[in-house]
């Protein structure tokens, strides 16, 4: 049972997404009712489990003018409500199952040649003329018989002086009950065991230069390919590769968006999201990949590794992560000891150019490094941007705090202050740490560049950590 749950925008933007790949593959609008009486049927559903279909009226007034005047639904505010990817699914399945089993979006066919046209679900219907004395004849079409395709007719010429052959009598096949009507959808072929997907026609600008940007893994880079699936109808799509890692790249409307490939499941929401008009969109969509979307992959691959090989194959892939890290280190000049920890993990332990110690572990069931250090304020400025989120938004505060935590807070807003010996950083999802003073009764009435501190850092990819690797020794 998955855990993943999901906000209301989130969801009102996999429904744009996917309402709108059905749309493109049909002559119709987006506005038409066979799509949006299930969208709003569905944020019904989600509102209350139990509602009646003759009340999605109202929902579905509101749904239809925003796509009519948008032409896909208004993204709302965050409300802090979430749903798990089994209430989705629930009111996805209801929503298409009660739209399907009323009229309101019933298809009238018109003469051949034309498309369809659609029934609006508030439009009146026709009262039923009477004859009186008799009842009125209706004229029906009769059906078309499909033949079904017999056996070819021998063309090779006969035998000279032989007896012309009669009609041949046709023989059942197990393809009698096969339609050949002219009318039958056409299905798209596809070899066995590939799934039928669209592929996007046109590539991003975004993802090669974001490619460069991201570190090789054991000798192999990130490579661009097209991208196998349309995730949002109308945008520009590529997929980075490296192994059996796959990101998908999306621009559309002034947004770059990132979608991890899954391979249990579709993507519903972007795993990472940029403006296009921002001063470096490529550097800051590297840092929100290297820092949030690769190690939620990570983690996410733990789990699933506890679940079907136990906790110590966890420990032992996490050795392997340690081991690229290591190496790099050592290619800087670093001399490298592996050690182990009391709980279970493993780590490797340095000392940098400054006397600083370092020390880099995977621990249990984790799926992320931590790091550790211990030395000089100083010998962090250099990591510090890496792990931290942008500057942008915060503010340092001269009130809160010690001087000592001011001394770190005025080089770096992004920094809270717990207490007056210690700041720490991060939230639920993404890098985090602390940095405080050794000891409790140490004085925080001063601070400078080479005062001692001890810090922790968790959460950490291994593709972070090799970007960070020359402010490491």
């Amino acid at each position: 049972m998955s855990t993943t749950t999901f906000t209301l925008p989130d969801i009102v933007t996999a429904l744009n997404g996917g309402f709108g790949m059905a749309a493109a593959e049909t002559p119709l609008t987006i506005a038409e009712p066979r799509f949006t009486l299930p969208m709003a049927a569905t944020l019904a559903h989600l509102n209350d489990p139990d509602v009646k279909w003759a009340d999605v009226a109202l929902t579905h007034a509101t749904v239809r003018a925003q796509i009519e005047a948008e032409h896909e639904m208004t993204v709302p505010e965050d409300d802090g409500r979430t749903w798990t990817s089994d209430q989705v699914a629930d009111a996805v399945n209801w929503a298409i199952d009660e739209a399907a089993g009323t009229r309101s979006t019933r298809s009238v066919r018109g003469r051949p040649g034309q498309p369809r046209r659609e029934r609006r679900a508030d439009a009146p219907r026709r009262p039923r003329r009477h004859v009186r004395g008799r009842r009125r004849r209706v004229l029906r079409r009769r059906p078309r018989r499909d033949r079904p395709l017999g056996p070819r007719r021998r063309l090779t010429p006969a035998r000279p002086g032989a007896a012309r052959p009669g009609p041949a009598r046709r023989k059942h096949t197990p393809h009698d009950h096969i339609s050949y009507s002219r009318r039958a959808p056409r299905r798209t072929t596809r070899s066995e065991g590939t799934p039928a997907v669209s592929t996007a026609l046109i590539h991003t600008t975004t993802a090669a230069p974001l490619a460069a940007l991201l570190p090789a893994r054991r000798g192999v880079a990130w490579t661009v390919e097209p991208a196998p699936q349309l995730i949002r109808a109308g945008a520009a799509m590529s997929r980075l590769v490296q192994g059996d890692r796959a990101l998908d790249v999306v621009e559309l409307d002034g947004r770059v968006e990132v979608y991890a490939d899954r391979a249990d499941r579709f993507p519903v929401a972007p795993d990472a999201v940029v403006t296009e008009s921002g001063p470096d969109s490529v550097a800051a969509l590297a840092t929100l990949v290297l820092r949030i979307v690769l190690p939620r992959l990570e983690r996410e691959a733990a789990r699933d590794t506890v679940v079907a090989h136990g906790r110590e194959q966890v420990i032992i892939d996490g050795a392997q992560h340690l081991n690229e890290v290591g190496f790099s280190l050592i290619d800087h000049g670093a001399h490298v000891d592996p050690t182990n920890r009391p709980d279970g993990g493993v780590g490797i332990e340095w000392t940098a150019a400054n006397g600083a110690e370092w020390g880099l572990w995977a621990l249990p069931a984790s799926g992320n490094l931590t790091l550790t250090y211990d030395g000089p304020v100083s010998g962090l400025y250099a990591l510090l941007p890496v792990l931290l989120p942008s500057p942008d938004g915060y503010e340092p505060s001269d009130a809160a705090g010690s001087v000592f935590t001011r001394h770190l807070t005025n080089r770096f807003p992004q920094l809270r202050p717990l207490s007056d010996d210690e700041v720490q950083f991060g939230r639920r999802d993404d890098a985090s740490g602390y940095m405080a003073l050794p000891a409790n009764d140490e004085p925080t009435d001063y601070a400078d560049d080479d005062r001692r501190i001890v810090a922790q850092f968790s959460s950490l990819g291994t593709d972070l950590l090799l970007t960070a690797v020359p402010h490491l020794v």
